[in-house]
């Protein structure tokens, strides 16, 4: 069986395979996101050893590096002016890191471009584009010096006062050197792979699985493009089209483009495969900034680096190596993203056969946030079953190992009657990792789990959770595919905090 692991451009997936002897932990609030720890090895002892450690080098790089804690090394760095300050390896090593991707890539990547946020957050505010001359300020300050490193007395001075950023680089960073900690002290642990917040480097020969999903629906359960990211290697990744402003009426990024001024607009995401996650992790928004033909351009001179982007029009643009990492393609070279809409003319009854092609059947859920040292993320079931109570559709299934399956008691029966039925093994092609908290969205194409259109009708749809040290939930409502539009909210509970359902025109979702 192979379980997968949530990677995201913003929000992809990350898939890997565990064996018996792989074990895995998940943490949240991580760096202000979700960690995942999968360490190859002989027991759970060791297992365990190897999870406190990275933990612990996680706190110790973070009493470093967060500039949300006043009394760290960076926090009292960015406070001083003019002053040669002793620092850290660590910090030594970050600051040379971004130094390098800022001069690489000839401005594109910079620790800057907090000025640039701050200009935009208040042209926001006020419901107007930054004006040409607010960006020729902000780029001004920008193209400043900002420190001076001497790498010989391992001093850094800070220059200048406008608000430097190092989180395009900082996490990858810390993920390289948390894991080559573990590496070095660990005895009998063969690989390990650290994921935190969607940038995941493998330490070993592990391979990954990662399920690059479509960047513009947003849905959770589409067909995604699978690559496998061999051992030794790291991936990341970056984008813009969820996050950002909105100014009369338009979107714009997060991501700015140094050079220009403005947020980044003709990518809306860039995953990046190389040695180490601090530099896939600085590519990624390079990549997002320079745009594909000259990200492509750049990949030339990088060894061991490949990519994947997809520009605002669709246009999907990978480097020559990516096919090698690709095991199951699902994006076209121009990826055709826009629902058509159906005419106003035809009803579902008159079309019952293609009333998936008019209408979206959507569900969105929210997993619940606990406050619990122990907290294990929930195994969650959504599934759609007939007049008769026959299970017809899986729409999701996350769980980890699969000897635990049985605790989904609903989904397990559900499925196994089907199995009578219909011997597909719905648990190696459907099941995905368990997911931390947060709002997910599901669609249903009105087919059954072997591809066949269903008729009209009534259903009922089930909404299943389970977790270890927390509670059993089950959910469940009966609605009915007709020619009406209609929308359901379920009471949430412990483990979902809300469920929506909602049928309606494609041209009004």
């Amino acid at each position: 069986m192979k379980n997968f692991f949530v990677f995201a451009f913003v929000q992809t997936a990350l898939v890997v395979s565990l064996s018996a002897e792989k074990y895995a932990f998940n943490h949240e609030g991580i760096l202000g996101t979700s960690m995942e720890l999968v360490v190859d090895c002989e027991n759970q002892a060791m297992a365990n050893r190897a999870e406190a450690l990275c933990l612990k080098e996680i706190d110790r790089l973070n009493r470093i590096f967060s500039t949300y804690d006043p009394a760290t090394e960076i926090s009292h760095w960015l406070n001083s002016r003019n002053e040669a300050v002793p620092v850290s390896p660590e910090m030594l090593q970050l600051f040379q890191k971004s130094t390098l991707w800022e001069e690489r890539s000839e401005g594109a990547f910079s620790t800057a471009t907090p000025v640039l946020t701050d200009l935009w957050k208040r042209a926001a505010a006020r419901h107007a584009i930054p004006t040409a001359q607010e960006i020729d300020q902000a780029l001004s300050e920008m193209r400043q010096d900002h420190w001076l490193l001497n790498e010989d007395t391992r001093k850094l001075t800070r220059l200048s006062s406008i608000p430097l950023n190092l989180d395009a680089i900082a996490k990858g960073f810390i993920i390289d050197r948390v894991g080559e900690t573990m590496e070095t002290q660990l005895e009998g642990v063969q690989n390990i792979l650290l994921n935190i917040g969607g940038d995941m480097r493998i330490f070993g020969q592990m391979e990954a699985e990662v399920a690059v999903t479509h960047p513009f629906d947003g849905v959770d359960n589409h067909t995604a493009e699978i690559i496998v990211v061999p051992g030794n290697m790291a991936i990341a990744s970056s984008g813009g089209y969820r996050r950002g402003f909105d100014i009369q009426g338009k979107h714009f990024s997060h991501i700015f483009d140094a050079r220009t001024g403005y947020p980044v607009g003709q990518t809306v995401s860039a995953t990046v495969i190389a040695k180490t996650a601090a530099d896939s992790d600085a590519l990624a928004t390079i990549f997002s900034v320079i745009g594909g033909q000259e990200a492509l351009t750049m990949v030339e001179t990088l060894p061991e680096v490949d990519c994947m982007i997809i520009a605002e029009d669709g246009t999907r643009y990978a480097s020559k190596g990516w096919n090698t990492y690709l095991r199951s393609p699902a994006f076209d070279e121009k990826i055709a993203y826009s629902d058509s809409i159906a005419s106003p003319e035809r009803t579902l009854i008159e079309n019952e056969k293609n009333w998936a092609e008019e209408w979206d059947f959507v569900v969105n859920f929210e997993l619940s946030r606990i406050s619990d040292n122990r907290y294990r993320r929930p195994y969650v079931a959504v599934w759609i079953t007939d007049e008769e109570k026959v299970p017809v559709r899986t729409l999701c299934l996350w769980m980890g190992r699969d000897r635990w399956l049985p605790d989904l008691r609903s989904w397990y029966r559900d499925d196994r009657f089907r199995q009578l039925v219909d011997n597909t093994d719905l648990v190696s092609t459907t099941s995905t990792a368990t997911r931390p908290p947060g709002k997910y969205k599901l669609k249903w194409d009105g087919k059954d789990d072997s591809g066949k259109l269903l008729k009209p009708g009534k259903y009922f749809i089930q909404i299943e959770a389970t977790r270890e040290h927390g509670t059993y939930q089950l959910m469940k409502t009966e609605f009915e595919i007709s020619d009406k539009p209609f929308n359901k909210t379920l009471k949430g509970n412990v483990e979902v905090k809300s469920v929506t359902v909602d049928f309606r025109k494609k041209s009004s979702i």
